[in-house]
């Protein structure tokens, strides 16, 4: 009863995290708030052999497409995928980095990491 006790005392203690979060950096005062540009977000490095992102989220069939029978599941927006050979029509077989195995829709994938769009001409 006393190893229970400790263990959830333990497992509690680890869940809370830190009681006072470290304090924000202030802007430095000499920049003008308009004049400072957004920093772009990283884009993550493809994993090895995963040249394709689901663009939308997407459902999934694992043993082929258009089953007579509701999705096995569904793999959400962003999630690199390797597109295997023997698509069927509008349908790819992929392997997500996870494991998932299954065919989508093709149109629910495009390349990854995505190119980069152009910014627009400055006004």
């Amino acid at each position: 009863m006393r190893q229970l006790f400790v263990l959830t005392l333990l497992v509690s203690s680890l869940a809370c995290g830190p009681a006072n979060p470290p304090p924000q950096e202030p802007a430095p005062a000499d920049q003008d708030a308009a004049s400072v540009e957004p920093v772009p977000e990283p884009t993550p490095p493809a994993a090895e052999g995963y040249d394709h992102v689901t663009l939308t989220a997407v459902t999934y069939y694992a043993s082929g497409p258009m089953q007579d029978r509701p999705p096995d599941g569904e793999i959400p927006a962003g999630v690199p995928c390797r597109v295997l050979p023997g698509g069927m029509g509008p349908y790819a077989e992929i392997e997500t980095a996870d494991g998932t195995h299954g065919w989508v829709s093709a149109d629910a994938l495009g390349p990854y990491p995505a190119p980069e769009t152009p910014a627009p001409p400055a006004p």
